[in-house]
């Protein structure tokens, strides 16, 4: 809806919401809200949910990476379900440790993200390009029903960046409040709006990283 010319106890209770709400969304087994550890305990042991506890850690947090070519053609040429989720899985850790500037967790905002930077919706090539492209847009890898992998390219990461780059604090806390209820599960709040806005702009400083080194950029979730 956006037209354009150490955790804390709060971050603990809009984790656990957000997982809640994810899980319905996706029409996997419903989560009680509560603490942190409650949640990912009852996602780990979800009978055929989880094919990793580094998949069940991750479970429907968002993450994008930077991708060179030659790193594209690796990920384009795993051929099973299994192979791209290992990918995420090991990607994920590789980068945590020798190479944190090319990969960005948004945790669960990525859902309010691209409800903003898009029509409201979930849906992937609806709203104003180019910033439908931001998270669930751009080219589809694999067609895993437990994984999203969408992969933006240079170019594209390039459009993103400049546009995204000029979304304010309140134009993006307007469209965030103008969210449908009946779509977005959870009311729209101050809390989570904060939440939202913190990855939003982590995602702002990493498309221009991103683009300043010409390289690909792929948004990876399980569900």
């Amino acid at each position: 809806m956006l037209y354009v010319s150490g955790i804390s106890s709060n971050a603990i209770a809009i984790y656990a919401t957000r997982k809640a709400t994810r899980s319905r969304c996706f029409q996997t087994p419903p989560t009680t809200p509560g603490a942190l550890t409650t949640v990912l305990t009852r996602v780990k042991f979800l009978p055929g949910y989880a094919a990793s506890f580094q998949e069940a850690a991750l479970s429907n947090a968002g993450l994008f990476f930077t991708l060179t070519a030659l790193e594209l053609a690796r990920l384009n040429g795993l051929d099973t379900p299994e192979a791209r989720r290992t990918w995420v899985d090991e990607t994920y850790s590789e980068r945590q440790i020798a190479m944190p500037a090319r990969m960005l967790d948004v945790d669960l905002a990525w859902d309010a993200i691209h409800r903003c930077l898009g029509d409201g919706s979930l849906e992937e090539d609806t709203g104003q390009y180019p910033l439908r492209l931001a998270v669930l847009g751009g080219k589809r890898i694999g067609t895993d029903p437990g994984l999203i992998i969408r992969l933006k390219t240079p170019d594209e990461v390039q459009m993103v960046a400049n546009m995204a780059g000029g979304i304010s604090h309140d134009i993006f806390r307007k469209c965030y409040f103008a969210l449908p209820v009946q779509d977005f599960l959870i009311a729209p709040n101050e809390a989570d709006f904060q939440y939202s806005w913190t990855h939003f702009q982590q995602m702002q400083r990493f498309y221009e990283n991103a683009a300043q080194s010409g390289e690909y950029v792929v948004f990876t979730a399980y569900q």
